[in-house]
């Protein structure tokens, strides 16, 4: 995907009404974990 080395994690604002959220998450590359990655609850309240 031509975005994936712009958006890795995080809290994005994209424009004035457009936000987006990256999470790490656990990855579903060659191996199934991400080795470093801090383990997070995100909440969102409106």
């Amino acid at each position: 995907m031509k975005h994936s080395n712009n958006y890795t994690g995080g809290l994005y604002q994209l424009n004035t009404n457009e936000t987006l959220y990256v999470n790490t998450g656990i990855g579903t590359t060659h191996l199934s974990a991400r080795f470093g990655v801090v383990p997070e609850i995100a909440v969102f309240n409106f």
